[in-house]
């Protein structure tokens, strides 16, 4: 029997975060600046109306944007060396407490509470050196046949490894997923961040998630999740508004986002739409349909995830900010920092005639990884 795309759903969702995540690429890309920047004295307006020299400029600032987040390493470094602790074969008695110390999950209590406490320092057999205090409590916790719900926090007292700091200062939140007369399951829940740092990038405000009655079954999925960002800031970067996955046209692997009011630093998508065709396990498709305030993006990308690199192509050119767009098999390695990467994009300004090619076929460790070049 053919297997049917959906049973491979969780294997799909790297695709889908995959898309997503090229798809905040493009927007940094046309956006600060793109499509309407003024460049001063007689030389044009990026992205409509512009020289070449402003065209690169523009375009190569936005394209450097992207490669900085591409480039950053300070949240997967943290994953990376905290994750070490728990390769642990045998952690030494204190250094996590649990109270209470015996949990029965037929009878649960009312709250919980981990201490992890590395006293004067605890050394990994990879020879990491642990830090710092912890301290991370679970309460109001709500188990039942149709419900469950609990609140949260933790705090982190300068958590380093090596000298460096990787948790400090607080987070709090709650959950809770309940079933309705229907069978259907509505989320809720929210997280806020109080003067917290994940390896040297502060976090502050908060995220708030909850759902329409959601039906999760794959034949025939219904509801939407709506997450809201309340002046949410993450290192250097500040999001607002909301996005909303629809899951209605699930079953012919179709997965809906929804942007209302989504601010990330200065680029705001006012409203649209992003449809994420998934045609395979790593194939799929984007098509943007988004107003936003550097213009109209109007773009569809086809994706494939191999094992070792990302491909990305258009079939038809598009438009993103005051740019016609195409992407002709570019081509990301995962370890782009030490294999280049392959395949161009073009970005046509039509009242200027000018066309701009950036080429992929560099690494990670040039600056810029790609080469420029114009016609006329």
């Amino acid at each position: 029997m053919e297997q049917r795309p959906s049973e491979g759903f969780f294997v799909k969702l790297r695709t889908v975060l995959l898309i997503i995540l090229f798809a905040s690429g493009l927007c940094s890309i046309v956006g600060t600046g793109g499509g309407g920047g003024s460049s001063g004295g007689t030389e044009g307006t990026s992205g409509g109306g512009t020289t070449a020299a402003t065209m690169e400029e523009d375009i190569g600032g936005k394209a450097d944007k992207v490669l900085d987040v591409i480039q950053s390493e300070g949240v997967t470094e943290g994953v990376d060396v905290l994750t070490s602790l728990l390769e642990e074969e045998e952690l030494p008695q204190g250094l996590i407490t649990v109270t209470p110390d015996s949990i029965d999950l037929e009878n649960l209590p009312e709250t919980i509470t981990v201490v992890i406490d590395f006293g004067a320092g605890y050394t990994t057999d990879d020879g990491s050196l642990f830090t710092g205090r912890g301290t991370i409590t679970v309460s109001d916790i709500v188990v039942s046949e149709t419900a469950i719900g609990a609140s949260f926090s933790a705090v982190f007292n300068d958590i380093a490894v090596n000298g460096q700091t990787y948790l400090n200062g607080a987070v709090s939140g709650s959950l809770s997923i309940s079933q309705n007369t229907q069978g259907a399951m509505v989320l809720s829940g929210s997280i806020g961040f109080q003067n917290f740092e994940w390896a040297g990038n502060p976090f502050s405000g908060s995220i708030t998630f909850s759902s329409t009655p959601l039906v999760l079954d794959l034949n025939n999925p219904s509801g939407t999740v709506t997450v809201a960002f309340n002046a949410f800031v993450f290192g250097e970067n500040s999001i607002s508004g909301s996005v909303s996955l629809v899951l209605d046209n699930l079953a012919s692997e179709t997965l809906r986002i929804v942007f209302d009011n989504f601010t990330m630093n200065d680029f705001t998508i006012t409203s649209g739409t992003v449809d994420v065709t998934l045609t395979d396990e790593d194939q799929g498709t984007f098509d943007l349909n988004l107003n936003t305030s550097e213009g109209i993006m109007d773009i569809a990308v086809n994706v494939t995830a191999g094992e070792t690199s990302v491909v990305l192509d258009t079939e038809t050119a598009g438009i993103l900010g005051g740019y016609t767009v195409s992407i002709n098999d570019v081509t990301i390695p995962m370890d782009w920092e030490t294999v280049p990467a392959s395949g161009n994009m073009t970005f046509t300004d039509t009242s200027a005639g000018v066309t701009a090619t950036l080429t992929f076929n560099k690494t990670l460790a040039s600056d810029p990884p790609y080469d420029y070049s114009e016609t006329p």
